[in-house]
């Protein structure tokens, strides 16, 4: 009961985490990246409409999950450090010197930190999607996912996923896994949020591009 008692407590010392569902697929177009939008502290909701989509450059988005200040932190650091190194190189930043900036983030700070992060966007190489872990490990894949809500989701995920889908059809598949991982993760919930990023750079409307998830 005293335990109960202190996760009311709001002026607790617990990190507000983005608990969160994040799925990332790519496509024959493009790549979709979306998010729920709930925030949670032990089991109080902090925030029912969060934003865990992180616009860093036009070609570039990282969604977040883990703690929300940690997150927020790194993509802010990202976006100094790629905006340096853009002016330097004299090109756009490669999607996977965006990944492994943010993996070299949390291997060296790993025990003060508690972040995870998709890392999706375009460049010269074609369409790329990218997940990095507590700890400083990354990975790329097709389709990937994060979050508490994505335990919940990865078989229904590997039956709705084919690597013919377009953006569109992304669309609907993100949506879907977000509804199923809503029902069934305490820490998912609130609007679905979603940004699509083509050839051209990301289309990033979130007042368009956003549902209530049930």
């Amino acid at each position: 009961m005293t335990q109960f008692l202190q996760q009311l407590n709001p002026y607790n010392n617990s990190k507000v985490s983005d608990g969160t569902t994040l799925i990332a697929i790519k496509c024959v177009d493009g790549v979709v990246l979306s998010a729920d939008t709930r925030t949670s502290s032990d089991i109080r909701i902090e925030n029912r409409v969060s934003r865990k989509l992180e616009h860093i450059t036009d070609q570039i988005m990282v969604g977040c999950s883990g703690s929300a200040a940690d997150t927020r932190a790194l993509c802010r650091i990202l976006r100094n450090h790629i905006y340096e190194h853009e002016l330097q190189i004299g090109q756009k930043c490669a999607i996977k010197t965006a990944a492994n900036l943010l993996a070299k983030m949390n291997f060296q700070y790993r025990a003060q930190l508690l972040a995870g992060l998709l890392v999706c966007g375009v460049d010269s190489t074609g369409y790329h999607v990218f997940k990095v872990m507590p700890g400083g490990t990354f990975i790329e894949e097709n389709m990937l996912m994060s979050g508490s809500g994505s335990t919940y989701v990865y078989a229904l995920a590997d039956e709705l996923y084919n690597d013919s889908l377009t953006m569109e059809q992304g669309v609907a598949v993100c949506k879907k896994l977000l509804r199923y991982a809503g029902k069934f993760d305490g820490s998912s919930g609130g609007l679905m949020r979603w940004v699509k990023i083509g050839a051209n750079g990301s289309d990033y409307f979130e007042e368009d591009n956003m549902e209530v998830m049930f």
